[in-house]
């Protein structure tokens, strides 16, 4: 040794290996690392139909907040899809192919959408006043406030 004691000081600090890992090369000190972690933690259990009750759920509340109708949801799936169509044409984008993918699914949702108009126009009566549509049983306007009793 040398008589500078700061130089010992620094030979100790370089020679001195971590304890608990220093017989384990950087491999094997991963390998032993990973193992331990594996042994402390429980396998994750996924259960589909929880996941999709839950998703169901989220749909259902989202639908009730904004409103959204099965109607709604099909316009724009079905958007989505004429437009993946027209952008995988032959040649790229084709404006002719979403034309004719929209028409073609506004057709296939006619009777779906006649259906849907009628329910609502049977369950509904026009406000004598005001002209907005009052469902049945109603005894007032939700909008201008006509009773319907007096007149």
């Amino acid at each position: 040794m040398t008589d500078n004691p700061s130089h010992d000081n620094e030979e100790k600090k370089l020679s001195k290996e971590p304890q608990d890992f220093s017989d384990y090369s950087h491999h094997n000190w991963l390998d032993a690392m990973r193992k331990q972690q594996s042994a402390e933690q429980k396998p994750i259990e996924i259960n589909l139909g929880d996941i999709a009750s839950e998703a169901r759920q989220g749909l259902r509340d989202y639908n009730r907040k904004y409103k959204v109708t099965g109607g709604q949801w099909f316009i724009f799936f079905a958007f989505l899809f004429a437009f993946w169509q027209a952008a995988s044409a032959q040649g790229g984008f084709s404006t002719a192919v979403l034309i004719l993918w929209l028409v073609i699914l506004w057709v296939v949702a006619a009777p779906f959408r006649v259906a849907g108009w009628t329910k609502r126009r049977l369950n509904s009566r026009p406000c004598p006043v005001c002209g907005v549509r009052v469902a049945n049983g109603e005894t007032s306007c939700g909008s201008c406030g006509t009773d319907f009793q007096r007149h």
